[in-house]
């Protein structure tokens, strides 16, 4: 517009027509090459379809004004720039009309920063060892210059992104292959490799050397790129910002190194933080309960309380550096701590362990304290500790009598004695005895006897003279016919058949139940009556027919007196 306006003005007189636009296009004719820009605010490399249209679009904003409009230019610029321009299209893969000015070109140059997996200076660690056209010390000084082009607080002040744009093109005028060198290099492959290769030579290989001693496959590379990755423009990462996140990576492989010798090995934090949590979980004290006992071992378990709450199988950040230093320092303690357990909980329960022998306390702690309690508050944990305690000493009773009650008898109760000699236990004992043994056996039959029960209950079992006549064979049968057949044995002799009947014909009756019950009356009744009609009744005709008529008659006598059936059966008789 500027060239237009200044061919209307006299001795001129251009108006806008064909013919101005064709005079206008000759003599421009020479600017329509890529040796110059076009520009509207945007900069592209000029052509002859460029020219074209910036001429039509200058006259008719003569003839047609348009607000939007936006005035176009012919640009000249440096062979220096123009190389820079054009190489770096070229190195990052871009059209040379994204190229066509400095600022055009920088927006190229952080957007193909962006897609590599690290910052570019990196490269100048694998520069040695690559087959290269040019100096590497010369790509090392481009690499510094593209870097200052990105993020221009990274080079020197008083330099501009121009100044560092006419630098490389300077050098690429200079170096004829460097263009295609850098194509080579500036890819993600050989920024991984330049990665690798700076952390074999950073703190003297540390984080290397961490990464084969938890045998992590080579992962390390991809735990430093998430590093990166927390900011995508990784262009803005200097060496020293790059460091810091490195040694946060060796902070976190540290941690894993020291934790396998502590706990189950792992290869990443997350499956680190994981097993810490499974260690955790072990406990079966509440880390609240036990502070006060803890002593300089608090700092380490208040992480581990983090650790356990923790949602996503993390350390806090700002506490990774902490944990470490104090695994180093406090390993052997937190070892000890976790092995000896039983110490910690007797220190902090003693005020309801006092009834409980050592040997009760390891039975109740191993089998009845929860693990999964170490995040619990104080209160919750005691009042824990406090039913298990109380449940177990009751449990304790009832296996301290049975103990005995096992040591007398070779048998685990009253009713297991019962069911292996299938002889109910109380018909051992007589009338006088057998009230008292029935309330004992009771106590012994419970789950949880009281403690006033379980008195009662031992100087019973110690006192008791019994065991001999119970351990008797002959003893069982007489006391089974005595107070169980009764005077049915007259007819059932044989015991161990009875026991067999019972066993068949009353399977659901408990032999300890087996005495005064109705139901295994009314079954030895009937064993008997089988045995009265098949050969008793006969046995008894011929006992009277033995007996005198005098002590038949006394015997008659007798019978009507005790028996009132005999007496009511002679009355009926004689009615009729």
């Amino acid at each position: 517009t500027d060239i237009l306006s200044a061919l209307s003005e006299r001795p001129y007189g251009f108006t806008p027509c064909n013919l101005s636009a064709f005079v206008l296009g000759f003599l421009l004719k020479e600017y329509a090459t890529d040796e110059y820009f076009w520009s509207n605010g945007t900069t592209r490399p000029m052509s002859v379809d460029l020219m074209k249209s910036a001429i039509k679009n200058a006259m008719d904003q003569v003839t047609t004004p348009k607000a939007g409009y936006r005035p176009e230019a012919i640009v000249t610029m440096s062979e220096e720039l123009r190389l820079f321009l054009q190489g770096t299209a070229s190195i990052f893969h871009e059209s040379t009309e994204r190229c066509g000015s400095v600022d055009a070109a920088a927006g190229v140059i952080r957007l193909g920063m962006k897609k590599l997996e690290f910052p570019i200076w990196v490269l100048k660690s694998i520069l040695p060892g690559e087959t290269l056209q040019t100096d590497a010390s010369v790509i090392s000084e481009i690499i510094d210059k593209y870097l200052g082009i990105a993020n221009i607080r990274n080079y020197s002040e008083n330099t501009t992104e121009s100044d560092l744009a006419s630098d490389i093109g300077r050098l690429m005028k200079e170096y004829h292959c460097l263009v295609s060198d850098l194509e080579a290099l500036f890819v993600s492959q050989k920024c991984r490799e330049g990665m690798k290769a700076y952390l074999d030579e950073y703190r003297g290989g540390e984080l290397p050397t961490l990464a084969s001693e938890i045998k992590d496959g080579g992962n390390y590379i991809s735990e430093v790129k998430k590093k990166f990755n927390a900011d995508e423009a990784n262009w803005v990462w200097s060496p020293e910002t790059a460091n810091a996140k490195i040694d946060e990576t060796i902070i976190e492989y540290s941690i894993i190194a020291e934790s396998n010798t502590i706990i189950a090995p792992a290869t990443t934090l997350t499956g680190c933080v994981r097993n810490w949590k499974d260690r955790i979980n072990n406990f079966r004290i509440s880390l609240e309960a036990m502070a006060p006992e803890t002593g300089d071992l608090k700092d380490l378990l208040d992480i581990m309380f983090a650790i356990k709450q923790s949602q996503d199988n993390t350390i806090p950040e700002m506490k990774k550096k902490q944990f470490l230093e104090l695994l180093h320092e406090k390993k052997n303690e937190f070892n000890y701590l976790y092995s000896h357990q039983e110490e910690m909980f007797k220190r902090i329960a003693q005020g309801w362990l006092s009834e409980l022998t050592d040997e009760d306390i390891s039975d109740l702690f191993g089998t009845q304290i929860d693990t999964g309690v170490f995040c619990d508050a104080s209160d919750k944990y005691f009042q824990m500790v406090e039913a298990r305690v109380n449940a177990f000493i009751d449990a304790q009773r009832s296996k301290r009598l049975s103990k005995m009650w096992y040591d007398k008898t070779q048998t685990q109760s009253p009713a297991d004695w019962s069911r292996l000699y299938r002889t109910p236990i109380l018909c051992m004992f007589d009338d006088d005895e057998r009230q008292k043994a029935k309330e004992i056996f009771t106590i012994l039959h419970k789950s949880k006897p009281s403690e006033a029960e379980f008195a009662t209950a031992e100087q019973w079992l110690k006192a008791g003279c019994f065991y001999d006549r119970i351990a008797s064979s002959a003893e069982r049968d007489k006391c089974m016919k005595e107070r169980v057949i009764g005077d049915f044995t007259y007819l059932l002799s044989d015991v161990e058949k009875v026991r067999d009947y019972l066993r068949d014909k009353a399977s659901m009756i408990d032999p300890y139940d087996w005495m005064d019950n109705s139901v295994i009356m009314a079954k030895i009744r009937e064993m008997a009556n089988m045995r009265y009609k098949t050969g008793g009744a006969t046995e008894a005709e011929k006992a009277v027919a033995d007996l005198g008529v005098d002590d038949l008659r006394d015997y008659v006598r007798d019978l009507i007196k005790t028996d009132m059936t005999v007496g009511i059966a002679i009355l009926k008789k004689q009615k009729h």
